[in-house]
């Protein structure tokens, strides 16, 4: 797997064909929003102090937005994405564990 930075904004995008970039406000909250074949799941992040290692549950990890929110997400999946979250975040130059 590899991962490339998105230019001018916080993601990535992996040659594996997912894409995860980050939205929202330091002040408020940041959401990773996850895209893969045209579906997208958004995670909803607290937010920490820079140098705090950020804890990304798998059970947080939401289905499928619409018009895929129908679709079941597997808990495999689920775990996938927040694994892949965590990859992101360690490439950008952040910290972060995936806890179940």
């Amino acid at each position: 797997m590899s991962l490339q930075k998105i230019e001018g904004r916080y993601g990535v995008i992996s040659d594996e064909g997912y894409r995860i970039d980050r939205t929202g406000s330091p002040i408020t909250q940041f959401v990773m929003r996850y895209h893969e074949d045209g579906k997208m799941a958004l995670y909803y992040m607290e937010n920490l102090m820079p140098w705090a290692t950020d804890r990304i549950s798998v059970s947080g990890v939401n289905g499928w937005e619409p018009p895929h929110a129908q679709e079941q997400m597997s808990l495999e999946k689920k775990r996938q994405i927040a694994l892949r979250i965590k990859e992101a975040m360690f490439f950008l130059g952040d910290r972060a564990i995936v806890v179940d």
